[in-house]
């Protein structure tokens, strides 16, 4: 009966946690000892940095890939892959020649969206957000792929607005009573608010690169 007690406690507490790819469980295994639990998982479907990893009576995570996959940022890469694998090789080398014309349309390149979603991009994890359908975020993940809107899969929590009184009513505040954000990495949250952002053409992308950034080593 308490191990029954135990398992829907815990289904209880995942279900309520607005980001239930990381957590800690402590508790007594059925020997009596005390076990803690902790994992962490990627922020989004597409950087699912670790997976879980069943193994006899135990359930650990390992590293999936090491750091931010390409698809978190450009959307599902199959088409792109195939599309460059066929194209004319370099003689001599593996390596493929670039496919020149117009635009690649089989992968999203935030630098040629609009200013508000390259800036999406970003926000998919830079930001505080509630799941509109738990039970499907539960299921399947969150279902944003780059070039979308959010809100086909978030909730972003703004200053002001009924949902962060609904986590402060859960203890989980965001914002400071001045409106600042004070979780670090959330940076998308005051962005989107700012006039350089809904008046102006500012995107994440006009002080940031992911790939022109000067390397340190």
């Amino acid at each position: 009966m308490a191990r029954q007690i135990a398992a829907a406690n815990l289904q209880d507490r995942l279900a309520e946690n607005p980001y239930p790819g990381r957590g800690i469980v402590q508790g007594k295994s059925s020997e009596g000892d005390w076990v803690q639990v902790y994992w962490i998982m990627g922020r989004s479907a597409n950087s699912r940095n670790r997976i879980f990893v069943h193994e006899d009576d135990l359930v650990r995570t390992e590293a999936a890939e090491l750091g931010i996959s390409c698809e978190a940022c450009h959307g599902a890469g199959r088409k792109h892959v195939v599309r460059h694998a066929e194209s004319s090789r370099v003689v001599g080398s593996a390596v493929t020649k670039p496919v020149v014309g117009s635009a690649d349309p089989t992968i999203v390149n935030p630098a040629r969206l609009d200013h508000r979603g390259a800036s999406r991009v970003c926000g998919q994890c830079h930001s505080t957000f509630l799941s509109p359908d738990q039970e499907d975020y539960l299921a399947n993940g969150y279902r944003y792929r780059p070039g979308d809107d959010l809100s086909t899969a978030f909730q972003t929590v703004l200053a002001d607005s009924p949902l962060h009184t609904r986590m402060e009513q859960l203890g989980k505040p965001v914002y400071w009573t001045d409106g600042a954000c004070w979780v670090g990495g959330r940076e998308y949250l005051g962005h989107v608010d700012s006039q350089c952002h809904t008046v102006g053409k500012m995107s994440c992308l006009s002080c940031h690169s992911m790939h022109d950034a000067p390397s340190l080593m």
